[in-house]
C-alpha cells in the first residue's frame, strides 16, 4: 500500500449538495433564462421527451421550470 495523495475532481458549485433543485433560473447555452412557458409550447400535451446531461447541470432546474409553467397553464402535472 503506497501513500500516493489522493486525487479529487473539481466541486461543482451548482450540485445539488450546495443548492437544491429549481433553486437557480435555468439558462439556455448562451447564458440566457429559458422560457419555460415557450418551450412548454414546443412540447405539446401527452408528449414525451427526455432530458439528459451530465450530473449538476440543471436537468431538474429546468424540469422544475417546466413544471411550474404547466401548472400555469393548468395542466395536470405530476
Amino acid at each position: 500500500m503506497t501513500n500516493a495523495p489522493v486525487r479529487r475532481l473539481p466541486t461543482n458549485p451548482f450540485a445539488t449538495r450546495f443548492t437544491r433543485p429549481g433553486a437557480l433560473e435555468p439558462l439556455d447555452e448562451q447564458g440566457e433564462p429559458v422560457d419555460a412557458a415557450s418551450l412548454l409550447a414546443r412540447l405539446g400535451p401527452g408528449r414525451v421527451v427526455a432530458i439528459e446531461g451530465p450530473h449538476g447541470h440543471g436537468k431538474s432546474t429546468l424540469l422544475a421550470a417546466i413544471m411550474a409553467a404547466a401548472r400555469a397553464d393548468g395542466w395536470a402535472t405530476a
